[in-house]
This record gives C-alpha cells, sequence and structure tokens, in this order.
C-alpha cells in the first residue's frame, strides 16, 4: 500500500512524476519540522508555523477535511486548498492570465504576504475570497510573529537611547509632560494680567491703533478689523471715480463757455465778408425775414 492510500486526506503536489507516491512525514519527522531553517534562505524562518505540539502540513492541493483528519488547521487548510486544485484541475488558464496571483500555489502566496503589514493584509482581503481566505490565515499570522521575532532582536541595538528620545521630545516623562503642562499655566496667567491692564477701546481710538469703525457704538456700522482696510480701499476709490467726474465736467463747461464768448466776439467785431454770408444764409434756411440793404 502507498503513502497516499494510507493517507486518503492528502495528494501528490503537482508537478509530481506519475508513478511517485507523495512522501508523507511521520509523526517523528513532523516534530522535527518545528525548528527553523536559517541556513538556506539566509536566516529568515521557514512558512513551517507549529500550532501546539504538532507540525501542520502545508503541502499544495490537500483533498476536503475528512473524519479521519483531527487537526482543526488540517481541516482549514483542506477547505480552501481543495477548492484551488479543483479550479486549476478543471478550467483551462488563459494566456492572458499567466501572470496572475490567482493561478499561484497557496504556499507562494502565503510566503509573499508574509513581507506585508496588517494594512495591506486589508487591502489585499477585499480583492477576492481566496485571496480574503489566505490573508485572514492563522498559519500567516503565525509565520509573521516568528519573522519578526528573527528580525527585531539584531535591530534592538542599532534604536537610540532613551536620552536621546528624551531630548528629541519623542518619549515624554511624567516630569516632561508636568513642566508642560505648568508652561501654559504660566502663560494663560501672564496673559489674563497683560489683558486686565490694556486700555479700553475708546483709548485705542483715540490714539489711532484702532480703527473708528470696530468699536461698537462709535460708527453707525460696526465692522471687523479684518474688512477695515478693504472698506478704506472701496471708499478711496469711489472719491477718485467722483472726483474724476467733477473733473470732466468743469472742464467742458469751461470749453463751451470759452467757446461761446469767442463766437460772441466775433459776432460783435463782425470778422470777414464769409462770416456775414454764413450768417445771411443761415437766417434764410431758418425762415426769418431778412432785410437787404440797397
Amino acid at each position: 500500500m502507498s503513502s497516499e492510500q494510507s493517507h486518503p486526506h492528502f495528494v501528490s503536489p503537482p508537478g509530481t512524476l506519475v508513478g511517485v507516491s507523495a512522501v508523507t512525514p511521520s509523526p517523528a519527522e513532523a516534530v522535527g519540522v518545528q525548528h527553523c531553517d536559517h541556513g538556506r534562505d539566509g536566516g529568515r524562518p521557514s512558512l513551517d508555523p507549529v500550532i501546539g505540539s504538532k507540525a501542520i502540513d502545508t503541502r499544495p492541493h490537500p483533498l476536503p477535511c475528512t473524519e479521519q483528519a483531527t487537526q482543526p488547521t488540517d481541516c482549514w487548510i483542506s477547505s480552501f486548498d481543495s477548492h484551488g486544485a479543483q479550479d486549476r484541475d478543471t478550467e483551462q488558464v488563459p494566456a492572458s492570465a499567466k501572470a496572475s496571483l490567482t493561478i499561484m500555489p497557496n504556499e507562494v502566496l502565503l510566503d509573499i504576504l508574509g513581507f506585508l503589514d496588517v494594512n495591506d493584509l486589508l487591502s489585499i482581503s477585499r480583492i477576492s475570497h481566496h485571496l480574503r481566505t489566505l490573508s485572514m490565515a492563522p498559519i500567516l499570522h503565525a509565520y509573521r510573529l516568528r519573522l519578526n521575532r528573527a528580525i527585531l532582536p539584531p535591530l534592538l541595538a542599532t534604536r537610540p537611547p532613551l536620552a536621546d528620545l528624551i531630548a528629541r521630545s519623542i518619549f515624554l516623562t511624567n516630569t516632561t509632560v508636568v513642566s508642560r503642562r505648568l508652561g501654559r499655566s504660566l502663560v494663560s496667567i501672564r496673559l489674563a494680567r497683560r489683558l486686565a491692564t490694556r486700555p479700553p477701546a475708546e483709548v485705542l481710538v483715540e490714539r489711532a491703533v484702532l480703527p473708528y469703525e470696530c468699536v461698537p457704538g462709535l460708527a453707525v456700522v460696526h465692522v471687523a478689523p479684518g474688512l477695515v482696510a478693504k472698506r478704506r480701499a472701496i471708499e478711496k476709490e469711489q472719491v477718485k471715480d467722483g472726483l474724476r467726474r467733477w473733473v470732466d465736467a468743469v472742464w467742458k463747461r469751461q470749453v463751451l463757455q470759452r467757446e461761446e464768448g469767442m463766437r460772441q466776439w466775433e459776432q460783435s467785431r463782425g470778422i470777414g465778408r464769409v462770416w456775414r454770408l454764413r450768417k445771411f444764409w443761415e437766417r434764410v434756411g431758418s425762415g426769418e425775414r431778412v432785410h437787404v440793404p440797397v
């Protein structure tokens, strides 16, 4: 009897040669998988997390969980791994989807997801149900914890000392918190005393420090301090426009008066024969009776 027949809830991984049965580890071998392999992948722990006292077989595509499976983690792996195996066996993968994450084995996806933060895992879990199941896998989070345990100890020696953090105001001690609170109290007390001794608004208006439009009661219309400059600019433009119109009107009136004076002077003098002929024909044209001397 082969190992597949003796263990019916495991099948051979994809790519296994025909006629070669999958090897199921014995209990002694399963216990030996618990240690981290730091030699093959540069000190990074392997993707074989341990739940309790037994190692979990994460080989690809086990069949659905049966009554013979006793570990809940084995049932969980079988539940999402069997669907992926059925989909890959029954569906024809198009050429455009060869680089998709959905056709990768679950072990590769778990290895990739192990390097992501929790926020990235949350974003990936919203893509599809399969990625959501992998992102919420207990195996993945156990692996991330083991990876952090292996990475953090060398980095602890490079972190800044506590005195440096206190000097940068990153770490606040009780003394720092109390001193900050006391400083705010002193500033508020000093400000309250200064506000109590400041002069009234009428005095500030007399000293030309505060516009009178900003003081209620001194002006007909109360204006906010931020709008005083804008209002004065508008009033100045209105004065300029009025002055421009007045100058224009005065100049036109003076020009007309000067022209009228010159015409009257010419009429009184009787300058030129042409002028007399023009006046004569103007009277004839207007219908006046003209007396022609003989």
